[in-house]
């Protein structure tokens, strides 16, 4: 009996347990639709029923305070997650009303820009009317022009029938006149070949005299640079001649060397003197775009 007596005690702790968490889960859960606790009360409560849930664990209780305690902080999480989806929705449902307002705002601007379109229509109306009264206008105008004009055509093509034998001979004398000019400017261009293979010449024949002249003002440069060595031997040789014999040196030798070295100086003809000579009053006569660039003895 003491068994019997202690099983049945345990029946009405579990089913006390069960009816007090089934009346604090129907109090707990809103009705559909309808969601009156704030999120920080539903916090408070899941928090609490973890609790009770870790208790009821923990003590040896019926599985079924367990099952229950667990769908009423099933149903505390989904009020929860109701709560947040309810303020998105909210918050949306603000945003659409703005949107609605602007939308309200661009039909009203829409409806306007419509009147004063139609009211530009109406315009354009009445100037294409207008325009159609004066393109009717013009076009009879252009008409009576058209008529004048075909008048007029038929009296030039008249007058050019009439005139076509003198049109033809005056092509004749042209053709003439053309044939002659392309004659005579095939011999100026003969001419123009003859004259260029002349300067041609000239300027190679310059180039060969200038080369001559060259080489005549390198050998004569030569001859007085060996004339000026002979005079400079032949003074040293008199100088140790006059002093070997006692008496001072001689003058005529100064003299010969001074004749001598006005000879390297002023004997040689430069180019020009040459040119002038052989009858070429300048070497850079005659040939465009040459200069004579020949040194002279004096520069050498």
């Amino acid at each position: 009996m003491a068994e019997l007596s202690s099983s049945a005690k345990r029946r009405q702790r579990a089913r006390r347990t069960r009816s007090n968490l089934w009346e604090t889960a129907v109090t707990n859960t809103p009705a559909q639709g309808c969601n009156t606790a704030p999120n920080n009360d539903a916090e408070m409560e899941i928090k609490a029923l973890r609790e009770q849930l870790a208790i009821a664990k923990v003590k040896p209780l019926d599985s079924l305070a367990v099952i229950i305690l667990g769908e009423v902080l099933g149903v505390q999480e989904r009020e929860v997650e109701n709560t947040a989806a309810r303020t998105h929705a909210e918050m949306e449902v603000k945003a659409l009303k703005k949107e609605l307002e602007s939308a309200k705002g661009n039909v009203t601007e829409i409806i306007t820009s419509l009147a004063d379109a139609e009211k530009e229509i109406e315009a354009l109306k009445k100037k294409v009317e207008t325009a159609e009264e004066r393109d009717a206008a013009s076009r009879s105008a252009a008409e009576k022009e058209i008529g004048i004009l075909k008048d007029q055509f038929a009296k030039v093509k008249r007058d050019a029938e009439n005139g076509e034998l003198a049109s033809k001979e005056r092509t004749r004398s042209l053709q003439c006149q053309l044939e002659e000019t392309k004659r005579r400017m095939s011999e100026l261009a003969d001419e123009n070949v003859r004259h260029i293979s002349d300067v041609s010449r000239a300027e190679e024949e310059t180039r060969r005299i200038m080369e001559d002249l060259q080489k005549t003002r390198a050998e004569a440069y030569e001859k007085i640079t060996a004339l000026q060595t002979q005079i400079s031997q032949y003074d040293n040789q008199n100088v140790h001649d006059t002093r070997d014999s006692g008496f001072p040196g001689s003058t005529m030798s100064n003299r010969t060397s001074r004749n001598l070295d006005g000879l390297s100086t002023h004997s040689v003809p430069s180019t020009v003197c040459l040119g002038n000579a052989i009858g070429i009053s300048s070497v850079s006569e005659g040939v465009p775009g040459r200069k004579n660039t020949t040194p002279s003895v004096d520069q050498m």
